[in-house]
């Protein structure tokens, strides 16, 4: 299946915009970026990252440097007469027609190509890293994650230009357009005290339906702020903790990462990022085949954290335990045979991972847990 990707970090803004400076958004896209162009990444061709920051990036290593080097796939650009495209302006960010309107046309052409003898079917990552906000599109009262682009005027009226309205999109691109499509949003989502303002509908949503196939994955929940790391280098907590996951976390079974199994990984390990409380989640469907997000062994390897504490007070005398990662053999930690009294055994640190805590002989008895999770649990 044939990626693209659209990547856009805004760490500033035009003053009408009224948005204080970020300091990690530039960063975070550019890392996105990177593990996109990896062939054990995102997979996706240079010809096909859509690429746009505020500021412009110093000089970059590795596959972006490259990437930037050369001459950059063009974004819709309503003001050149001859094909509204153009390569991205660097003295600006995208507008939010800009960014919208750019992965509608890729996917109108993918739809265009679909009768070819050649046609292969096409996903879209989208990565978004700046302000936003909660607000609902013109003629609909349901609120939905707004990013905020170059073009937002908040005082220009309560239907405010410069938002892409991100369930719509979402929806735009998966209707008719890409098999597969998968957004990463690190924005806030706060309510604005403008309790009336409202988004231009900038998105396609002709015969739309709720087709199968997307993931959002949101920083933080409804009406909750997005954070920076206290550290420096500045990043998002959100996106330090995410390219984390899609390095690094797999199922060791498969070798591969769905978005349920990204999903409680950020979540669960957005806490080495930040001490604020955030607490990202990943919306997706359909829910019991969850869309793989990357395949292949990790690139990094993830420092393993201490297993929890097990209490022992239902083990009899002489039984044994063990644990096995996945609930497949074969075990990756035995203990035992535990005396009469004994009261706790810590277990070792453990890669992240499902982990079931059995009593050997008997399968019937075991305690599962989630690694990292909690510190102290039951034998079984």
């Amino acid at each position: 299946m044939r990626s693209w990707a659209i990547v856009v970090g805004m760490d500033s803004y035009p003053g009408l915009s009224g948005q204080s400076p970020l300091h990690g958004a530039v960063a975070d896209a550019c890392d996105f970026a990177e593990w996109a162009l990896d062939p054990s990444g995102g997979a996706v061709d240079p010809a096909d990252l859509y690429f746009w920051t505020r500021p412009w990036p110093q000089q970059q290593p590795g596959a972006l440097g490259t990437y930037l080097a050369g001459a950059l796939p063009h974004w819709f650009n309503r003001t050149e007469p001859s094909c509204c495209k153009a390569s991205p302006d660097q003295t600006r960010g995208p507008n939010a027609e800009e960014i919208v309107l750019t992965a509608q046309m890729i996917g109108d052409d993918l739809r265009a190509a679909q009768f070819e003898l050649d046609a292969e079917p096409g996903r879209i990552l989208v990565f978004l890293a700046g302000h936003g906000l909660r607000a609902s599109v013109y003629n609909d009262s349901k609120l939905q994650t707004c990013f905020i682009a170059e073009d937002f005027r908040p005082a220009a009226g309560n239907m405010a230009q410069g938002l892409v309205p991100c369930d719509s999109f979402r929806r735009s691109l998966r209707n008719r357009r890409f098999e597969e499509v998968l957004l990463f949003l690190d924005c806030c989502r706060s309510d604005p005290q403008m309790l009336a303002i409202q988004a231009m509908p900038l998105c396609d949503l002709t015969n739309d339906r709720e087709d199968l196939g997307w993931s959002i994955g949101h920083a933080t929940q409804d009406g909750a702020k997005a954070y920076e790391t206290e550290g420096l280098p500045v990043r998002g907590a959100f996106t330090k903790t995410l390219m984390n996951g899609l390095r690094g976390c797999r199922n060791p079974t498969t070798q591969s990462l769905n978005v349920e199994h990204l999903d409680a990984f950020v979540r669960i390990n957005i806490v080495d990022a930040t001490s604020s409380g955030q607490s990202p989640y990943f919306d997706f469907l359909p829910k019991n085949e969850p869309l793989i997000v990357v395949a292949g062994v990790p690139t990094m390897q993830l420092v393993a954290k201490q297993g929890p504490l097990v209490h022992l007070d239902r083990l009899a005398s002489g039984e044994l335990l063990e644990l096995l990662q996945h609930g497949t053999a074969p075990s990756v930690w035995q203990g035992g045979p535990y005396a009469a009294g004994t009261s706790a055994v810590q277990l070792p640190s453990l890669p992240d991972g499902i982990y079931s805590l059995r009593v050997v002989g008997d399968p019937n008895r075991e305690t599962l847990f989630r690694q990292p999770g909690r510190t102290e649990i039951d034998a079984p």
